[in-house]
């Protein structure tokens, strides 16, 4: 008994390899497919040739937002001025960094939600200029001018008992708003959103001027979220970022801008400063550390399943070779002695690939969500990742295979 549950438990582990390395091949192989789909998304702005700036204005220094307001304005009219810069945008959260701000949301002639199914969509502040600049396009109406800015300031009322702006009763141009195409969709279906009015928290109705294309601001794994846009010269911001696009490297205008900042307020650190570039980079690293790590696993998995098949297919040739010599002895052509250890190392494949294959199911169900663009993805890898392991077996099988094939019954029966 003991004799024969030894081979039967070698035979288990190998199979208990081939298993684990379908399962570690696949997860590294629908890792990399996942990078690569999210390599080739397409965020709906450009980002080369693009230099972020991110300054937090000092409450101390700037208390009311039309100091707030004539910073920024200063700056981006003299960034704009710099020799190599083709146009200047700002916004209070710069896409793919991680930040966003969403709200709540009235729709003006829109049923009122239930209790707690408020409305809500993310929001940006951006200047006039930060569409051209980051290349998003406007499908329909107009983006911000300058003539939009408003002398009562700012626009968003946070509390019912906030204080309203100083000369809000007075003649001014309206609140302003660009939507991007998912919000004009979910609050106005297929009709034209522009002329349309919403409230966000205790705001004036504001008016849809606009609607931008859409845009992957939070994440390139997800679609875009409905989203809004306030003009600067409405809504100012303490912590806003610049955006300049050059002809040049966007780093080579970094000590211009400095320059420029010093100028207008010599105390005013700089919290950030980097290629828009360098940003969209940096949602690529956790994927490609992930991948580069499976990828590392399931090579090692790989190596270890074929010397593992390799080991068990030499010593149960060795085993065999008296029952090689008789066949040979009997009549057995060579190739059928081949075809036979062949046979057995594919056998062992199939059991370890079966079970490796039930395992990766489960494990594509329980990181389905994860793995971004996996979708159709799953079949065509599993099939790749399996043809892949048969392959590796059948390498591994190949030599013992031979050398069996070749035994010589003379040597085997001298040896007995």
């Amino acid at each position: 008994m003991v004799g024969d549950a030894a081979p039967r438990l070698r035979r288990a582990l190998v199979a208990g390899q081939i298993a684990l390395a379908v399962i570690l091949v696949l997860s590294a192989a629908l890792m990399m497919r996942g990078l690569v789909a999210l390599h080739r998304v397409d965020p709906g702005f450009r980002t080369d040739g693009i230099l972020s700036v991110n300054i937090v204005l000092p409450a101390a220094r700037y208390r009311d937002a039309a100091s707030q307001r004539r910073f920024f304005g200063e700056l981006q009219a003299r960034v704009a001025a710099l020799p190599g810069v083709t146009s200047v945008g700002g916004v209070n959260s710069v896409p793919l960094s991680g930040t966003f701000s969403g709200i709540s949301i009235d729709v003006d002639g829109r049923p009122a939600p239930k209790a707690g199914d408020d409305d809500t969509a993310r929001y940006r502040v951006v200047s006039p200029g930060y569409f051209k600049t980051m290349a998003i396009p406007i499908v329909e109406g107009r983006t911000f001018t300058e003539s939009d800015a408003r002398r009562a300031l700012p626009l968003i009322r946070w509390w019912e008992g906030q204080p309203l702006p100083r000369e809000f009763d007075a003649p001014q141009p309206m609140p302003v708003a660009v939507v991007n195409q998912t919000l004009a969709r979910a609050m106005w279906a297929n009709q034209s959103p522009i002329g349309r009015r919403f409230k966000v928290l205790f705001s004036p109705w504001i008016t849809v001027v606009g609607v931008a294309a859409d845009t992957r601001n939070d994440s390139l794994r997800d679609r875009s979220s409905p989203e809004f846009y306030l003009a600067d010269s409405q809504e100012p911001q303490l912590d806003f970022s610049l955006m300049a696009r050059t002809a040049g490297a966007p780093m080579d205008l970094a000590p211009a801008v400095r320059s420029v900042v010093r100028d207008l307020d010599p105390g005013l650190p700089i919290r950030a400063m980097g290629a828009m570039d360098d940003i969209v980079s940096r949602t690529f690293v956790m994927p490609g550390f992930l991948s580069a790590l499976l990828g590392l696993f399931g090579g090692m998995a790989l190596l270890l399943m074929a010397a593992g098949v390799y080991g068990l297919i030499v010593f149960t040739v060795s085993l065999r070779l008296p029952e090689m010599g008789v066949r040979v002895a009997l009549g057995a052509g060579r190739r059928q002695v081949f075809r036979l250890i062949l046979r057995d190392g594919l056998l062992l494949a199939m059991t370890g690939v079966l079970i490796g294959a039930a395992g990766a199911a489960l494990l594509a169900r329980v990181v389905g969500s994860e793995v971004f663009g996996l979708g159709t993805a799953l079949p065509s890898t599993l099939a790749a990742v399996l043809t892949v392991i048969v392959a590796v077996v059948v390498a591994a099988c190949w030599l013992p295979a031979r050398r069996a094939a070749q035994v010589d019954p003379a040597i085997v029966f001298r040896d007995a």
